[in-house]
């Protein structure tokens, strides 16, 4: 097994005071990936936010490839997508649902393999209510596997 090391996007620029998950304004994010590039990382793992952020390039058809365009520049790998949108949004409603669908396909534009979703807040499951995620949950794997 090779071990490799990543860091979450935003964390090699300054945030606002007491903001750990912060979004890097788009000029920031290329230097993101040269820094981590020259403090050795072997990937970033990129976030949306909780609300939705039409800025962040994952959603901008105008730099449709900019994170697959930056990985290949840097030789960074960008195994991962966390989808925080979802815990201030129901998984289980078919608005976000598409929302996830359409993520989805722009993962696969920029080679993206995983997509993680934190199931929290208003899409928390617990014990008592994961049967009511059934449905939403195999809506978007289906999707997801149709992709490759």
């Amino acid at each position: 097994m090779n071990l490799s090391f990543g860091i979450v996007q935003g964390r090699l620029t300054k945030a606002p005071k007491n903001r750990l998950q912060f979004f890097p304004k788009i000029k920031n994010i290329e230097k993101e990936f040269s820094k981590a590039r020259k403090i050795g990382f072997d990937y970033i793992e990129l976030f949306t936010e909780r609300k939705f952020n039409p800025h962040n390039p994952i959603w901008n058809k105008k730099k449709d490839k900019f994170y697959k365009l930056l990985s290949q520049k840097y030789n960074l790998e960008i195994p991962n997508l966390c989808d925080d949108f979802i815990i201030s949004n129901n998984i289980r409603l078919k608005k976000n649902i598409l929302y996830l669908k359409k993520l989805t396909k722009n993962l696969k534009e920029n080679k993206i393999k995983n997509l993680i979703l934190p199931l929290y807040g208003k899409s928390n499951m617990s014990d008592n209510n994961y049967l009511s995620f059934k449905n939403s949950l195999k809506n978007i794997t289906k999707f997801a596997k149709n992709l490759k």
